[in-house]
């Protein structure tokens, strides 16, 4: 194959339609694999693979707006599995009452952060609103 052939293929693979869902359920399988082999708090898997998915973004130059559009159907069935986590959390709600101060703290503080560092990569822009 030239390397024009190549070029073609690789354009054709991270262009098709399902790629976007099939690096998300890649990313977190690895990224699930590494947390229970080593238990560490810091590969947590959805950290982990939204890290994985970034960088993959990065290397192959897409822009996020086509790695959303082409992982649609799995945010189309999020809806419904977030949806089924209101009867476990309603079973749980004293315990999550006990622990409301530390729960909005560990979601708040790292979303913070984490918009910030976001921000800063060359390319990305402060939305407006």
């Amino acid at each position: 194959m030239t390397a024009l052939q190549w070029h073609a293929a690789w354009q054709a693979l991270i262009h098709h339609p399902l790629f976007g869902v099939g690096i998300t359920l890649a990313a977190f399988q690895l990224a699930f694999a590494a947390y229970e082999k080593t238990r560490w708090v810091f590969l947590q898997p959805v950290l982990v693979s939204a890290l994985m998915i970034i960088a993959i973004l990065l290397l192959c130059g897409l822009a996020y707006e086509d790695y959303a559009g082409s992982s649609r159907l799995l945010t189309l069935m999020l809806g419904p599995a977030t949806v089924a986590l209101a009867v476990p959390l309603y079973l749980n709600m004293r315990r999550i009452r006990e622990l409301f101060v530390p729960i909005v703290v560990t979601c708040w503080w790292p979303g913070r952060r984490l918009r910030r560092w976001v921000w800063a990569w060359p390319g990305c822009s402060v939305p407006t609103r």
